[in-house]
C-alpha cells in the first residue's frame, strides 16, 4: 500500500476539488497524533449535503486511508 504525506493528500484534495469546479478559500491540516489527520476545507459550498458528498466522495477516491479525516465546511 502507497503511503501518503499529508502535503500529497492536500494536493490531491484540492485537484480533486478544482476539478468539480468547487472554489477553496482556505485549507486547515491539524495533526491529531502519529495516527490521525484532519483537514478543513473551507469553500463555495453552501449545502451541508453538498459538503458531505464531497467529503465521502474524496475519502473514497482520493484519500483511502484511515488516517486522513476531512471536513468540507462553507466559507465565512
Amino acid at each position: 500500500m502507497k503511503v501518503l504525506t499529508t502535503e500529497q493528500v492536500v494536493k490531491n484534495i484540492k485537484e480533486f476539488l478544482n476539478n468539480q469546479g468547487v472554489r477553496i478559500y482556505k485549507v486547515d491540516v491539524a495533526e491529531i497524533d502519529e495516527e490521525s489527520v484532519l483537514i478543513r476545507v473551507y469553500t463555495n459550498v453552501r449545502s451541508v449535503k453538498k459538503g458531505l458528498e464531497l467529503s465521502e466522495r474524496i475519502w473514497k477516491e482520493v484519500i483511502p486511508d484511515e488516517k486522513f479525516s476531512i471536513l468540507i465546511y462553507p466559507s465565512k
